[in-house]
């Protein structure tokens, strides 16, 4: 399936948590779509009208048109979600009710990228026959990585099989819905809910395998290791990962180094403040905090050291979690 037409359909969403950086994120694709109409689907959790004001203002580009659709988040009753206050890692489930029926293609952003070049070039990338293109996880590369996909064996799954981020979607709407894909990935957090580790992302791995086509690394570069001294990404070539690095077309601050959790020069995160000062949210995320600053410090004095010690932490922080959930007592 191909694009049809010049309008690119995109979806995200925004609540409490992530208003200032889903204002950000929707004025960086903006400022870089040329003189294309973007239908921008918005899935919201009570978002107030005051609030809904201030991002209508942070993006007041004459080629948008928004639409605010209000979540009903009870398909999500339930899901195992460890650090968070709300469904949000899971509402991007709710796309194949959500959108209208009229909309057989979307582009998937999370709130926490900031993009760098002209959507439509991901909006018409073919997808070759295939439901969904997504990007090889930049840390995350097989199922079979630490913080892969756990029950990869009772799934009959390859290990080496490659392994998907999220946060960055091409799809097919209308095979996403034909096969109840939401559906599927529900039952998966549900049945292997103390085997997460991404939520929605392990799901999504679990019930698309060897399904997805891979997009350009450019278009998803996570941002708190790509560039890193201690950091090589096994699964690029190195003309790959220096053309990565020297032209990113979307900054992904996934995992918890966000730039508005602590300080740092770093350029990449510094370029999300300067698309956040052009919106309402105008000095957001600068304060400092304890956890910041320790964060902080380690990413700059210990990471270089400490960062294989990360993804068996990490593993042991989970496994403990499992042994604590009450199913298990």
């Amino acid at each position: 399936m191909s694009a049809a037409g010049t309008t690119i359909h995109l979806c995200t969403a925004a609540d409490g948590n992530y208003l200032a950086p889903s204002a950000a994120m929707v004025r960086s694709a903006m400022e870089h779509v040329s003189d294309r109409r973007v239908e921008l689907y918005v899935l919201t959790k009570d978002v107030t009208a005051e609030e809904r004001r201030r991002l209508l203002a942070s993006w007041p580009f004459e080629n948008l048109r928004v639409h605010w659709l209000e979540t009903d988040d009870t398909r999500l009753a339930g899901l195992p979600r460890t650090g968070w206050r709300d469904a949000g890692p899971y509402r991007k489930l709710l796309m194949d009710t959500a959108l209208p029926r009229s909309v057989s293609r979307v582009v998937w952003l999370d709130s926490d990228v900031i993009v760098l070049r002209d959507l439509y070039g991901l909006w018409a990338t073919p997808l070759d026959g295939k439901p969904l293109g997504g990007v090889q996880d930049l840390t995350v590369p097989h199922l079979r990585s630490p913080r892969g996909l756990r029950p990869y064996r009772q799934l009959g799954l390859n290990g080496a099989e490659p392994y998907f981020n999220t946060g960055v979607l091409v799809i097919d709407l209308d095979w996403w819905r034909a096969h109840r894909v939401s559906v599927r990935v529900l039952q998966h957090s549900r049945r292997f809910s103390q085997e997460l580790f991404y939520y929605e992302q392990d799901g999504l791995n679990a019930v698309l395998a060897k399904k997805w086509k891979p997009l350009d690394p450019r278009w998803n570069v996570i941002e708190c290791v790509a560039g890193r001294p201690f950091f090589r990404p096994r699964h690029l070539t190195g003309q790959q990962y220096r053309r990565l690095l020297a032209d990113p077309w979307i900054i992904h601050y996934a995992g918890r180094w966000k730039p508005w959790t602590h300080p740092s020069s770093r350029p990449w995160r510094q370029l999300f403040f300067e698309y956040l000062d052009r919106t309402e949210w105008a000095g957001w995320g600068r304060s400092r905090t304890l956890a910041g600053v320790l964060m902080s410090w380690y990413e700059t004095r210990l990471r270089r050291y400490a960062y294989w010690l990360e993804d068996p932490a990490l593993s042991a922080a989970a496994a403990f979690r499992r042994l604590a959930a009450p199913g298990r007592r």
